[in-house]
């Protein structure tokens, strides 16, 4: 495992970031207040806009060859670096419509719901999400069960 006190040997755009839980929450505040953070804008509303607007084709939503593993269809596509969640009830989730999400390889999860003013941030330290259920999708559940207002 690395240090993460050396650049890295190879270059990878979503590898090696390293930060805290308290980092990670308020990133994700910043993107529920579309760019807004403590006051100061850092992304411009529109940015957060696409980065929470499917960019992948209707081709490759739909696409039916047998590849394992594919989270994305018509109700889950992807935005400018997040999973995005098109259609709540038909991709199965309480979750709200535009809710941006990603996860890790070391055990950390986000998302942001701006339809339910919701941020989550879980970390563990686990690779993949090996030895048991997983807990980011034990902890979506939980969180939309406990809601007792949700605005949608």
């Amino acid at each position: 495992m690395p240090t993460y006190l050396e650049p890295p040997s190879m270059e990878s755009g979503g590898g090696g970031l390293v930060g805290t839980i308290s980092d990670y929450a308020r990133f994700a505040q910043m993107v529920v207040n579309k760019g807004e953070l403590d006051g100061v804008r850092l992304l411009s509303p529109a940015s957060v806009e696409m980065m929470g607007t499917n960019m992948l084709p209707k081709e490759i939503l739909t696409r039916n060859d047998g590849v394992q593993g594919a989270r994305f269809n018509e109700a889950v596509g992807f935005g400018l670096d997040f999973q995005v969640v098109n259609e709540p009830r038909y991709a199965g989730t309480l979750e709200g419509k535009g809710t941006m999400s990603w996860a890790g390889a070391a055990g950390t999860w986000f998302w942001v719901d701006p339809t339910n003013d919701v941020i989550f941030v879980g970390m563990i330290q686990r690779m993949g999400d090996t030895g048991g259920d997983s807990l980011a999708g034990m902890a979506r559940t939980l969180t939309y069960q406990a809601l007792t207002h949700p605005e949608r």
